[in-house]
């Protein structure tokens, strides 16, 4: 078995490709990937042998082939209609979804037999600064936060071979103004949802039922006499639900949340600090290492999770390309 983290790189036009040595707690650099372009976000289909990274200025979203060993190998190039902003596919790698904040559109792409890309199928226009793109528990609902907009928009995968997104409008789900919702994360139960918001550094919890999501609970870290201007941006969950965890580019903090046994609600517990704007950051599956990118320090920090009381231990940290940005942390059997 092998743990492998992604980096990515934009304003060095790179990936680096780290080895976890579980036996050691040490991070072996095994590939730095050249990117035609400005990388940002990255995502890995679901049979765990294609990655995809949206680039610009040229607008596109690369494919590379994941070998044994976690090398890239770039096989596939795709245009775009905008920047992209967020990647993700459906649960069963047939569609893939790339959100652009500054086009205000999603554009989708069906992901042929070869696990390549073709070319976009369709583009919703009109989803004012959407951040990210998010499937529930059984892929029938994606939910898209609209920072600016205070809102996230509901879409509901259609019937069809296509499987085009219908807007529902009448589903909206509207957030406390100034939040700015961003990422998000779900239960595994399927019963319930955390937002991170950017502009109020703020987490939402979203009972999930058959009508309109509702919120539940709304908790925020925002540390005491603060100063300054929220900048929140990441939210993870370890598998097995137990912690939650966000990162706030203002302080240059990572907080972790105890969550309830039914997943209705969240204790802010603690909070790490760490690398110098982090941007993103990954749990891996085991539930043993956070690894976080300062995007201004151009380095990763790498964390030891305390799984009994959530804090984070610094193991070491390591240098990458020039603002690191994205994380990902990917498990090959």
């Amino acid at each position: 078995m092998k743990k492998i983290i992604y980096i990515s790189n934009p304003e060095s036009q790179q990936i680096y490709v780290w080895k976890i040595n579980t036996e050691h707690n040490t991070l072996t650099l095994i590939q730095i990937v050249d990117v035609p372009g400005k990388g940002q976000p990255i995502t890995v289909h679901p049979n765990k042998k294609y990655l995809y990274i949206g680039i610009y200025p040229q607008y596109s979203i690369v494919s590379y082939y994941i070998d044994n060993n976690g090398l890239l190998h770039q096989v596939g190039i795709v245009q775009t209609y905008g920047k992209p902003t967020y990647l993700s596919t459906n649960l069963e790698g047939t569609i893939l979804y790339c959100a652009s904040y500054s086009k205000n559109s999603i554009s989708i792409y069906p992901i042929q037999k070869n696990s390549l890309p073709s070319y976009a199928i369709n583009t919703l226009y009109n989803i004012t600064t959407c951040h990210s793109v998010n499937f529930d528990s059984i892929n029938k609902i994606i939910w898209v936060p609209c920072l600016k907009e205070d809102m996230i928009k509901l879409f509901y995968i259609s019937k069809s071979k296509d499987e085009y997104l219908i807007n529902t409008n009448s589903k909206n789900i509207y957030l406390p103004l100034g939040s700015g919702p961003r990422h998000m994360v779900f239960h595994s139960n399927g019963k319930y949802a955390y937002v991170i918001n950017e502009l109020n550094n703020t987490i939402c919890v979203f009972k999930i039922e058959k009508e309109i999501p509702k919120i539940i609970q709304i908790i925020d870290f925002i540390p005491k006499n603060f100063i300054g201007k929220c900048w929140a941006a990441d939210i993870h969950i370890t598998s097995d639900n137990r912690w939650l965890y966000c990162s706030d580019r203002s302080t240059n903090t990572i907080y972790y949340f105890n969550i309830s046994k039914e997943g209705d609600q969240l204790f802010l517990v603690g909070c790490q600090k760490t690398e110098k704007q982090p941007r993103g950051f990954n749990i891996d599956d085991s539930n043993n290492f956070l690894i976080v990118a300062g995007q201004k320090s151009n380095c990763i920090a790498f964390y030891k999770i305390n799984r009994e009381k959530g804090n984070l231990v610094l193991i070491s940290r390591y240098k990458v390309g020039i603002e690191p940005i994205f994380v990902w942390i990917l498990t090959i059997e």
